[in-house]
């Protein structure tokens, strides 16, 4: 059996029935069971011409529905269109705008009115630290100007108490690390001396100081600056031998005399005999010192038997 392009030829032999070949047709379409379909750009182009050629003339020429492909895309477009009936649209900012403008333009977006207006948020600092009221009223005026609105600004000022919560955890290792080092290098330079020492300078500065140049030491980490402590260790001591060498020239005796006299007054003074013979007192060291070196002065050679 052969397929013969001539239409007059008949395909199959006896009594059969005939059947015609048809050659492809012009278009490109495809032959299947002697039918043909048409191109899908061909099809689009159709469409648009039919729903396009139902238009009224002065709307068929339009050039904004020739781009619309069918009517559903019609319907489509026409829907999106109703929804934007009545909604705020806002102007793009341009960077020719005058300040006026702009003012315009944030409050359109949700800026307060004053920056007083906007919100500020509850900021819990390390250590009891609060935020500085003027520096809140200060970011209040930047951040106006900027355009923020008060959400932002809440947004801003959290970031801000956070990253300062950062800081001072950090500060606060590095000044117990500062206090370990220079705990460390006085023990080994005063060596049994060192609570002593240290007892003297505190006095010497609770002696010269105030509480606001102690909250200033300890802020800084100027407290632990074994250098400080030491100067002060050496001014309290400074000031006790000050004292007896003033009370020898007052009185024209000798110091030997003059320091058996200020045990005689220690031994009479309640808080000092309570420091010297409670171990646990916070004052025992300095004390105890402070009655070693006396009784050295006045009974030199000889240990203290009693206190």
């Amino acid at each position: 059996m052969r397929l013969n392009l001539d239409p007059n030829a008949v395909v199959g032999g006896g009594g059969g029935s005939a059947a015609t070949a048809t050659a492809a047709p012009a278009g490109g379409g495809t032959v299947l069971g002697g039918s043909a379909t048409t191109p899908p750009a061909a099809a689009s182009a159709a469409t648009q011409s039919s729903w396009l050629d139902s238009l009224p003339p002065e709307y068929r020429d339009n050039t904004m529905f020739r781009s619309i492909p069918d009517l559903p895309t019609l319907a489509k477009n026409y829907e999106n269109a109703q929804r934007l009936i009545g909604t705020k649209r806002m102007e793009e900012p341009q960077p020719t705008w005058a300040p006026e403008k702009w003012n315009e333009f944030y409050g359109k977006l949700g800026r307060p009115e004053t920056p007083d207006k906007y919100t500020v948020p509850t900021i819990k600092l390390e250590g009891g630290h609060e935020l500085n009221p003027d520096l809140v009223k200060e970011a209040q005026s930047k951040l106006h100007s900027a355009g923020l609105t008060d959400k932002q600004f809440q947004a801003v000022m959290s970031l801000y108490g956070e990253t300062t919560n950062k800081g001072l955890a950090a500060s606060k290792v590095s000044s117990e690390q500062a206090r370990t080092a220079a705990e460390q290098a006085l023990k080994q330079e005063f060596g049994d001396r060192y609570t002593v020492k240290v007892d003297l300078a505190k006095a010497a500065l609770r002696k010269f100081g105030d509480e606001s140049l102690v909250g200033y030491l300890n802020e800084s980490g100027l407290g632990n600056d074994p250098r400080l402590i030491k100067l002060l260790a050496s001014v309290s001591e400074g000031m006790m031998e000050d004292r007896t060498h003033l009370r020898t020239q007052g009185l024209n005796i000798t110091g030997t005399t003059a320091a058996a006299q200020e045990l005689e007054g220690l031994k009479m003074d309640p808080e000092f005999q309570k420091a010297l013979f409670d171990g646990q007192n916070p004052g025992h060291k300095a004390a105890l010192d402070r009655w070693m070196s006396l009784h050295q002065v006045a009974f030199p050679g000889k240990q203290p038997d009693e206190f």
